[in-house]
């Protein structure tokens, strides 16, 4: 359209082939009369050949496809670079083994040391008037002692409670 104005039908047949930069073998022969007799027509023409060459050059190049084994070769690299995490320790079979190794021997360390060390009977009193009566050793008392005075604080409730004047 030319301002307002419609093309000519001969340009329009041809204007696509013109545009595409086909040659002028390619173009009709009453488009190149029609160019060479109407000044518009022409000067429309050709600003829309220039707006068209500015486009394809704003056109993004044709895909490259990589070498062949390209892939490939980009997750061997990265598989190469890629470091152990943390976690994966716990999932191989040999931290299990020794796990369970180490397991194992804490279980008869302690079980060692318990047997060893035998059952003390003593229990150290940590009541304030025991503290304070034992001076600075603590004082112990044997279970035997423990079930006395339990018994004993008992009959002292028991009369306290009973008591009538």
């Amino acid at each position: 359209m030319i301002r307002g104005k419609k093309m000519h039908q001969p340009i329009l047949e041809g204007l696509e082939t013109y545009l595409s930069g086909g040659g002028d073998s390619a173009l009709p022969r009453e488009f190149k009369a029609h160019m060479a007799a109407c000044q518009e027509c022409r000067t429309e023409a050709e600003a829309m050949r220039e707006h068209a060459l500015l486009l394809r050059a704003l056109r993004a190049p044709a895909d490259v496809e990589p070498r062949a084994g390209f892939y490939g070769r980009v997750m061997d690299r990265i598989d190469s670079q890629k470091g152990n995490s943390f976690w994966s320790e716990f999932l191989e079979p040999v931290f299990a083994r020794r796990l369970m190794a180490s397991t194992a021997l804490l279980l008869v360390l302690l079980s060692g040391y318990f047997l060893s060390t035998g059952h003390n009977e003593a229990v150290f009193v940590t009541e304030p008037e025991a503290v304070l009566a034992a001076g600075d050793k603590p004082v112990v008392v044997m279970a035997e002692d423990q079930l006395e005075q339990d018994q004993n604080r008992e009959r002292v409730l028991v009369r306290l409670a009973s008591y009538h004047e």
